[in-house]
């Protein structure tokens, strides 16, 4: 009959001088773009678990803004300018090629454009036609009177909604000027008499 003994019954002691040594290997797989989604393991699985759970997303499209898409119909400018570019874009056309195609052709460009800028007016995207947005410009300087902005774009300005303008001088010293009379200012102390003009990146309505 043998003694009591430290060592666990199924095991051997180890030989001194033993030492365990670990080798880490990577190993890269290629995963075909249509191959599935693998699934999470266990461990995985517990962890998204245990995530608190997440706020319910905001629709988007609000009781508002679905109304105001189904009221854009073609008088909104934006349906024949977005079906311009598709179009243009397609066949690497002009625009006076494009307006002699006429009032309603192509029809189905015409009504993608419709449906598309619906879907951007419901989405947010778009603020609805004829709400009041800001329309960006930019003074283009074709002689500089003063000596001192030079010519070409010499600022950038946004008019307002309120009918207000801010202008951004560029160059060394920049600057930021706000008129409460818009336009209206922006052109009688800047244009110089002509000598500055008024370039519109987002025309307004009543200048089309």
């Amino acid at each position: 009959m043998s003694g009591p003994t430290s060592v666990p019954a199924g095991e051997r002691p180890g030989r001194p001088g033993t030492r365990w040594e670990t080798r880490l290997t990577r190993v890269e797989q290629y995963v075909a773009d249509d191959a599935p989604t693998p699934t999470p393991n266990r461990a995985t699985r517990r962890a998204l678990a245990r995530q608190a759970p997440e706020e319910p997303m905001t629709d988007p499209i609000t009781p508002a803004r679905w109304a105001a898409a189904l009221h854009t119909h073609y008088t909104d400018f934006r349906v024949r300018l977005l079906a311009e570019a598709r179009w243009r874009m397609k066949t690497d056309g002009t625009r006076t090629e494009w307006l002699v195609l006429g009032k309603d052709n192509p029809a189905a460009l015409i009504k993608e454009g419709r449906d598309w800028i619906r879907a951007a007016v419901a989405a947010g995207i778009l603020p609805a036609y004829g709400q009041p947005v800001p329309h960006r410009f930019y003074l283009l300087r074709h002689h500089d009177v003063s000596g001192v902005s030079g010519e070409g774009v010499v600022a950038d300005g946004v008019l307002w909604p309120d009918g207000t303008a801010s202008v951004r001088w560029r160059g060394e010293h920049p600057s930021t000027v706000h008129w409460d009379r818009g336009q209206v200012s922006v052109d009688h102390i800047h244009g110089h008499q002509g000598a500055t003009e008024i370039v519109w990146v987002d025309e307004p309505e009543d200048l089309r």
